[in-house]
């Protein structure tokens, strides 16, 4: 494994948790057949959990569950809570079963397969993201598609990842993100013209650059000799994320001579 490939891996553990809060979906859209009494009872405790009020949150998502036991719309928010709480083993004790009473509820599939990623449980999260994704009457399958390319990328099964970040495109042709990973990948697969093309796509749609987005901009400004360019995203990544690890790998760069 070079040296490209070693440190694009290990950014994309460090990483894992920031994407995971991307991954997960609250959706307040009332599913099929669901009891409208509990549907309104958990969007009232989506509206205080990004209010940033847990505590009343669960009020509601706890009055739920009482009112259904059985509600896989409701085991979904509770799950959503407490993992928005840290508390990982209860969170995906609820989204299991969530998929336990509705084995079709692509939303907590893709939800739990976000947890699945943050652990590092690459293969058990594509499973969920791929059933998810293969549901055409999901709302939110193009994120799943994105998701799903993720536990690819992690499993280093890169080309079926670009597969399912381009379906993410065909799906929803306003997402940046997926622009980023394909630019990243082929950028690991040393197709350096094909990871500028996907770069530019991305940092044309998006205001402001993550360090990731900085740091993938030196290295391929580097490969083309581009010294404004270059002088550009090393001044942005030192000026705004001069904690990040993108930045110390950079300075780890540098010293090394830029190789």
């Amino acid at each position: 494994m070079n040296i490209v490939v070693r440190i694009v891996l290990r950014f994309f553990a460090v990483l894992l948790p920031v994407f995971m809060a991307s991954c997960m979906v609250l959706e307040k859209t009332t599913p099929p057949n669901a009891d409208m009494a509990v549907s309104r009872r958990v969007a009232a405790g989506f509206e205080y959990l990004q209010m940033g009020q847990p505590s009343e949150a669960r009020r509601h998502i706890a009055r739920a569950l009482e009112s259904e036991p059985r509600s896989p719309e409701a085991h979904n928010a509770m799950a959503l809570l407490y993992n928005y709480e840290g508390d990982t083993e209860r969170a995906e004790q609820h989204f299991r079963k969530a998929i336990r009473y509705d084995r079709n509820y692509s939303l907590a599939r893709n939800n739990y397969g976000a947890l699945l990623l943050s652990q590092r449980k690459f293969k058990d999260a594509l499973e969920q993201f791929s059933t998810a994704a293969d549901d055409p009457s999901y709302d939110s399958r193009a994120i799943a598609f994105e998701n799903k390319g993720r536990a690819l990328m992690a499993l280093e099964r890169y080309d079926e990842a670009l597969e399912a970040f381009n379906t993410t495109l065909r799906l929803n042709s306003q997402l940046a993100q997926p622009l980023l990973e394909m630019a990243w990948i082929y950028f690991i697969k040393e197709e350096f013209r094909a990871a500028q093309r996907a770069y530019d796509a991305y940092e044309a749609g998006i205001d402001a650059q993550p360090a990731r987005g900085l740091w993938l901009g030196i290295q391929l400004a580097a490969k083309q000799k581009s010294m404004d360019k270059l002088a550009s995203y090393e001044l942005a990544l030192s000026k705004l994320y001069p904690n990040s690890p993108e930045h110390r790998e950079w300075r780890n760069w540098v010293d090394g001579g830029r190789q």
